[in-house]
């Protein structure tokens, strides 16, 4: 297998197709079993370390699964790697950047696809900063109430976002429960400030609720009264 370098645009990736969308900055839990993954994990490790997962909502155990020419996904590192025997283990990943498979090089013993890397659309918008850095803000009032909110406070940490506009957008994206098809078009599109435009929206009624379940966790341990709990928008 030919890995791709860090510094190419192009080059060769085994695609492990998987029902979880993954984007850039997301930590991955995977136990791989399958002989065909163990095989790809295994060049995986002999090479680069890195490997493409796919969103494929159909993907099941023992199907193959192969991802349309022309479908995105996010190219992942393994960062650590605990065999369980058997050749079965259990690994760790993040999303490192995109990618849209150009074609197949290989389908057996596992998918070894052409890819193509991309980032973002270039933007000059004057509303482009402002935005990232409201999406940090509501997303730290959102971690404060999750923290208040949780049994396990003080084993909570939220991500770093001290990076820009466009990996802040992902980092928010990887850390709310985001539904797959909606977590995958944020991953496809190529505007950072639409993709900050809709977690915007987002926070801004998760804030809401979370703030306010807080607040009346605090008051019922003093016995305090509160309103009507917001309503969230479908």
């Amino acid at each position: 297998m030919t890995p791709i370098d860090a510094d190419e645009a192009t080059g060769l990736l085994p695609i492990f197709p998987l029902a979880v969308v993954l984007v850039p900055g997301e930590l991955l839990p995977l136990h791989i079993f399958e002989e065909r993954y163990k095989a790809l994990m295994r060049a995986s490790l002999e090479a680069s370390r890195h490997f493409g997962l796919s969103y494929v909502d159909r993907a099941e155990v023992g199907i193959d699964t192969a991802p349309a020419i022309g479908s995105i996904g996010c190219e992942a590192q393994i960062s650590a790697v605990v065999p369980v025997g058997e050749g079965r283990m259990n690994l760790l990943s993040v999303g490192t950047g995109r990618y849209v498979i150009l074609g197949y090089e290989q389908t057996e013993p596992f998918l070894l696809a052409r890819v193509e890397r991309f980032h973002d659309a270039a933007s000059e918008s004057p509303d482009l900063p402002k935005l990232a850095e409201r999406v940090r803000g509501l997303f730290a009032r959102l971690a404060t109430a999750a923290r208040a909110l949780s049994n396990e406070a003080g084993e909570i940490e939220p991500p770093d976002l001290d990076a820009g506009p466009e990996m802040v957008s992902f980092l928010v994206a990887a850390n709310l429960a985001i539904e797959n098809d909606a977590k995958q078009e944020m991953l496809e599109m190529t505007d950072t400030l639409h993709r900050l435009d809709l977690l915007d929206e987002r926070l801004h009624r998760m804030v809401e609720t979370f703030e306010y379940r807080a607040e009346m966790a605090g008051r019922s341990k003093t016995n305090g009264h509160g309103k009507k709990l917001p309503e969230l928008e479908p």
